[in-house]
């Protein structure tokens, strides 16, 4: 299989985590922007015993550079190609907010190779330039720990429902 898309002139980088069986069903999991792979580890420690499952960083994420893509489009491009470097010619995909957005723009321009799509808590736009101008301002100038109150409560709401499994 051929992916259309030129190459990036840099690459950005991806940093792959794989867990679960060599041999199992291909499932992409792609995470919120200001969070790492260290997101999914519930749901991989469930998926493994079925599923290859993948985590993966995007740039500036997880100790990686800010470097290449810088459009969810580039992203998912690279990420296909990575991939198919791999030997994955078709996965199940679940993306989370900008995880969505790149699962997106993988069915977008690469719909063969999914060959399910799960969206959560995302957009195919999220606001205003104007607002994200000023959070990557913020991330560049005062560091990622700046943004982190504005997350606070999702974090907790996310402990309180483990603690009391409420799902």
């Amino acid at each position: 299989m051929t992916i259309s898309r030129d190459a990036d002139p840099v690459p950005p980088v991806l940093s792959f985590r794989w867990s679960g069986h060599a041999d199992g069903i291909p499932l992409v999991l792609g995470n919120s922007l200001g969070t790492d792979t260290r997101l999914w580890f519930d749901q991989v420690e469930a998926l493994a015993h079925r599923y290859r499952v993948l985590r993966f960083d995007y740039p500036g994420h997880g100790g990686n550079p800010v470097q290449g893509a810088d459009t969810i489009e580039g992203i998912a491009a690279h990420l296909a190609r990575q991939l198919l470097a791999e030997g994955v010619t078709r996965f199940h995909y679940c993306g989370l907010s900008m995880g969505g957005a790149v699962g997106m723009a993988l069915a977008a321009a690469y719909p063969e190779r999914l060959m399910s799509l799960v969206l959560s808590n995302t957009a195919a736009q999220f606001g205003p330039e104007d607002f994200w101008t000023e959070r990557i301002r913020t991330a560049e100038h005062e560091g990622m720990a700046a943004l982190a109150p504005a997350r606070a409560g999702i974090v907790r709401a996310a402990w309180h429902i483990s603690r009391h499994r409420l799902f």
